[in-house]
């Protein structure tokens, strides 16, 4: 059956027009910058508060689980699940469905193409996509019985929880890796023959006039380019259309890395063939080279985990003699200080040679190794969590057409 939005809804929460006072902490906040991308929104996304009485004055504007978030400015018509209680800002308002709709179904028709057109037809700003709030209630939605609501949603809200799970998984893994990193190379408390940490337990310390700081006795300073080769990109020609595939060899862009939030990589958008490679000067490396975007912008870094190359957005470094972790974890320690070394009237840019004689600390090479050993399997859990979650939201879009014009029929009582 047909249904009007506004049919669906028995509430909408619609704080437009309040500029509330921020406080530092207390009850969160959420703007519309924190639904405009991101399908699945929680209070821990909240940068800014409000007090107790300010949120009190918003009970009729406050989210709850499973209410739907619509971006109504930018990205027109994107919608939210809200996943626990916060208060929203202008740009965005939520809805909570009747009980007759299944709020995860109606979520998930929002994500087809069908409804991403409808609401972009009903754009009314040439200059920045605006939308109106009663031009979105009035579009309609095609929902089967409830029961078939019920199966389509759970089904591929079961698939998107699995993914949040191991995004979590990777977030916890790769926070271990860090904090191992900053205690044995950063506080000094690596382990020492007996056991003990290294700096805590009285290891001998030495004044490094080209770093100012103390360091490890015995430790060196070195430069980056004693991590191992520093390798630039380049792009084939656009114009021969043959240079690009989907399936060949790996070739990433700046972009490609904005897009995505895993450490590990081994596509962008486009492939290119060996032709394109040999016709300019990007290089194929292997698996375990550390990516770092050195303009537009500075900083993004990944691992290949496969053999690929670069645009010329890249220095990359491809290790000899330490670890692929200790590398990354070097890199993005020092990030900030990599980023002030870029130049351009354009856009900030580090240069190779730049890059390459930064100054670091060479740490003893025994310390390097069992850093590497206690942070292999981190490293391969992340890896493979990460390919299932491309696996998985592969199969999640493409159920989703299928499912929402019945050309894939669910079994009843599914939950």
């Amino acid at each position: 059956m047909m249904a009007k939005i506004s049919d669906i809804c028995f509430h909408m929460v619609d704080n437009r027009g309040k500029t509330p006072p921020l406080i530092p902490a207390g009850k969160p906040l959420l703007e519309a910058q924190c639904f405009s991308q991101a399908d699945f929104v929680s209070s821990k996304e909240a940068v800014k508060f409000v007090n107790d009485e300010v949120y009190s004055s918003f009970r009729s504007g406050v989210c709850y689980e499973g209410d739907i978030i619509v971006t109504l400015v930018g990205n027109i018509g994107h919608c939210a699940y809200a996943l626990d209680e916060f208060a929203i800002a202008q740009n965005v308002v939520a809805l909570r469905l009747k009980n007759e709709y299944n709020n995860k179904y109606f979520f998930y028709y929002t994500k087809t193409e069908y409804f991403k057109n409808k609401c972009l037809q009903l754009n009314r700003s040439s200059v920045q996509p605006s939308l109106n709030v009663n031009d979105f209630l009035n579009l309609e939605i095609d929902f089967p019985e409830y029961s078939v609501q019920k199966e389509i949603g759970n089904k591929l809200f079961l698939i998107d929880s699995k993914i949040s799970n191991n995004i979590s998984i990777c977030s916890t893994l790769e926070s271990m890796s860090k904090l191992l990193y900053d205690y044995w190379f950063v506080q000094f408390d690596f382990p020492d023959e007996n056991g003990n940490p290294y700096k805590s337990s009285g290891g001998k310390m030495v004044w490094n006039e080209e770093l100012k700081k103390e360091i490890p006795e015995e430790w060196e300073v070195g430069c980056i380019s004693d991590f191992g080769d520093v390798i630039g990109g380049a792009t084939p020609s656009t114009k021969k259309e043959k240079y690009y595939v989907e399936d060949g060899i790996g070739w990433i862009t700046p972009n490609d890395l904005s897009n995505s939030k895993n450490k590990y990589i081994s596509h962008g958008e486009r492939d290119i063939t060996q032709e394109a490679v040999a016709s300019c000067s990007t290089t194929i490396m292997p698996k375990g080279t550390v990516l770092m975007s050195s303009r537009a912008p500075i900083g993004y870094l990944a691992i290949a985990s496969d053999a690929l190359c670069t645009n010329q957005g890249f220095k990359s470094i491809v290790p000899h003699g330490y670890s692929t972790e200790y590398v990354y974890q070097t890199l993005l320690s020092m990030m900030p200080y990599i980023k002030s070394f870029g130049v351009g009237s354009t856009f900030a840019e580090v240069s190779k040679d730049e890059l390459s004689n930064m100054k670091i600390l060479l740490p003893d090479k025994k310390v390097e190794q069992r850093y590497a050993y206690e942070t292999k399997c981190l490293g391969e859990q992340i890896e493979l969590l990460e390919k299932e979650n491309q696996q998985l939201s592969s199969l999640r879009d493409f159920l989703l057409p299928m499912l929402m014009n019945g050309q894939v029929k669910v079994g009843k009582g599914d939950e």
